[in-house]
Formats: structure tokens, C-alpha cells, sequence
């Protein structure tokens, strides 16, 4: 803590960036002791409903606010009283070259079991407190599904406190047979277990954005996404996946069904507006609107980039702005 008030005191930055909104206090102080804009990241549940003490408040001074969905974006409008120009809407990216379409892995096939298997994944953390992946209702709709698809397995990637419950639940459904549960897999065998399925499926209710689906659908996969949180975003259109209400087991187990009977696949291309490329350009274009930093090295763009709102509605992520009534980002030194 000490060197980190040194750093602040001594050193000279363009803007702070304050990447959780209960660290507020603590970057407000950076970014008054610097005189320089204040960048709020919000990501999902932390900013849904308002903080507890004093980030609240200071959550209203704030120069810009980036939100990693529309779904954040709202909710967090709802309650902070932040005018919605200072918020801009960023997605989260995938790098194709970590994440992308390979074969199997036959040794991770033998280790779960899985040969000639119809295989259906979730990888998530499995956190007791907040039941909210989707994972039971998957669960209940495994003996339904299996009327239509009779050599379905269920992988679910992932360790945590609720993995016992779950397992028990598995056993009580009669569905244990077809449900694998990894534990914790290590970065670097992330992809080849995204591999080892056909869709990926996470009806959950908490997610603000969830890169996990874009991990997915860089390895080929064509996801289940819900209605009732950020995940729906990245649904584009019907080669991404469908969108569901995990409360409503009927549309969970048609979506299921249909993309494993479906031949369409996201190609790279569909993939680019989640590119790493296209994250630097919304990041270098609110930049420099923010007069942050040498403005030479960012791309001379007259409006902010927009990209089509995922639940097909036509909005933009972010504000955008045609060039001869763009107007600057308020910041206040």
C-alpha cells in the first residue's frame, strides 16, 4: 500500500482506471491527486444494483464509465444517477489464436468416457452462494433431451463448493450416467475441452457479458445463452446459438435439440466484431475522446464503433455519434 501512494504521488499518468467499483475511493484519491479523468470498468453483478457505502456517490463524479454489455450498462443507469453519455458500452474479446477449431483430443475422450458421445459443456465456476449457471435446469432437462438425442453426456468444466450438490442431484434425476464433472482444468487444456463438445450450454441469470461464450464459438461451438442476464449479446444471430429463459425448461430442451441437429457453425469471420483488433479500437476511440494520452497513436475515427446489439433490437454498443455532432467526453480536471 505504501509504494503503491509513492507511485501515485511520484508518478505522472494520463488517466486512472478503476477496474472494480468498490475500489472507487481509492482511485478518486489517485485521480484528484494526478489531476487527470477517472475511467470506472463495471462488469456485471458489483454494479447491478448500488454499493454499500461510499463508491455509490463517487460513482456519479466518474469521467466515463465502459460497461462490458448493454445488459450492465442498464442496470447500472438505473440506480447511479451517471448521465448515459458518459457510458460506452466495450464487449469482451476472444484470441483466435488461443481459441479455435481443432480436433478431439483422444486421450481426453478415453479419460471422460466420451467416445461416440453426443456432447453438451459448461464451464463455469461452481460457487455454492450463487446458483446462477444454469447448471440445474441442464440437469433437469438431460432425460427430455435424451428422447431425442439417446447418446447425449453432459461435461461440466469446472470446480467449486456446489459440485457435491450437484452430483447429487445428477443421482437423484437418474441422469448421473451421462454427466462428467471435470474439477479444475488448467488454462492451457481449456480449448481442447471445448473441443471435446458440439454446443456449448450456460442458461444462467448472473452473467454480465461471459466470455466463456466467445471462447466457445472460437472453438466451433454453437452456444445456449439466456434472456435474463448479458449472455444474450453474444448471440448475433442463429449460427451463434439461441437465446432462452432458463425458466422455461420447453425452450431450454428445443434449443438444445436444435442446434445439435443443425449444420451451421460460426466461422472466424462472423467472430470479428469480438476480435482483439476490435476491442483496441472501441478502447483507442473512447481514449481519444477523452484527450488521453498522445493522440497520434490512435486510429482517426469520426465516430465511436458501433456494433449491432445482440438481441437483434439495432441499438449499438456505445454511443454513436455521426462526425459533425460528435461531442467530447466531459472531463472534468
Amino acid at each position: 500500500m505504501i509504494e503503491s501512494v509513492r507511485t501515485v504521488i511520484n508518478g505522472r499518468f494520463d488517466v486512472v482506471i478503476c477496474a472494480h467499483i468498490n475500489l472507487l475511493s481509492i482511485a478518486a484519491v489517485a485521480a484528484a491527486a494526478q489531476r487527470v479523468p477517472l475511467l470506472l470498468v463495471i462488469y456485471g453483478m458489483e454494479a447491478w444494483k448500488a454499493p454499500k457505502g461510499l463508491a455509490a456517490r463517487l460513482a456519479k463524479r466518474v469521467d466515463a464509465v465502459v460497461a462490458i454489455s448493454d445488459c450492465t450498462r442498464k442496470r447500472f443507469l438505473s440506480w447511479s444517477g451517471v448521465q448515459a453519455s458518459r457510458l460506452h458500452v466495450i464487449p469482451c474479446c476472444v484470441d483466435a489464436k488461443r481459441f479455435c477449431k481443432g480436433p478431439k483430443r483422444d486421450d481426453l475422450l478415453r479419460r471422460y468416457r466420451l467416445r461416440g458421445r453426443t456432447v453438451i459443456l459448461t464451464v463455469a465456476r461452481l460457487a455454492g452462494g450463487e446458483r446462477g449457471k444454469g447448471i440445474d435446469e441442464v440437469l433437469e432437462s438431460l432425460t427430455t433431451i435424451a428422447h431425442e438425442i439417446p447418446n447425449i453426456s453432459y461435461l461440466v468444466v469446472g470446480e467449486g463448493p456446489d459440485r457435491e450438490r450437484l452430483e447429487r442431484k445428477a443421482e437423484s434425476l437418474g441422469v448421473a450416467n451421462r454427466v462428467v464433472f471435470t474439477g479444475f482444468v488448467p488454462e492451457r487444456e481449456k480449448a481442447d475441452h471445448y473441443r471435446l463438445a458440439d454446443a456449448f450450454v450456460m442458461p444462467g441469470r448472473r452473467e454480465g457479458f461471459g466470455i466463456v461464450y466467445l471462447e466457445a464459438l472460437a472453438c466451433g461451438l454453437p452456444v445456449v445463452a439466456s434472456s435474463l442476464d448479458g449472455s444474450a449479446e453474444v448471440v448475433l444471430n442463429h449460427h451463434f446459438g439461441r437465446v432462452v429463459d432458463p425458466d422455461c425448461p420447453v425452450a431450454l430442451q428445443t434449443a438444445v435439440v436444435d442446434l445439435l441437429v443443425a449444420s451451421e457453425r460460426v466461422g472466424p469471420r462472423e467472430l470479428s466484431a469480438f476480435s482483439v483488433g476490435s476491442f483496441r479500437a472501441r478502447w483507442n476511440w473512447l481514449l481519444a475522446e477523452m484527450n488521453v494520452g498522445n493522440l497520434a497513436t490512435h486510429p482517426k475515427l469520426t465516430r465511436e464503433p458501433a456494433f449491432q446489439d445482440a438481441r437483434g433490437f439495432g441499438r449499438a454498443y456505445g454511443q454513436e455519434k455521426p462526425a459533425s455532432t460528435a461531442s467530447r467526453v466531459v472531463v472534468d480536471r
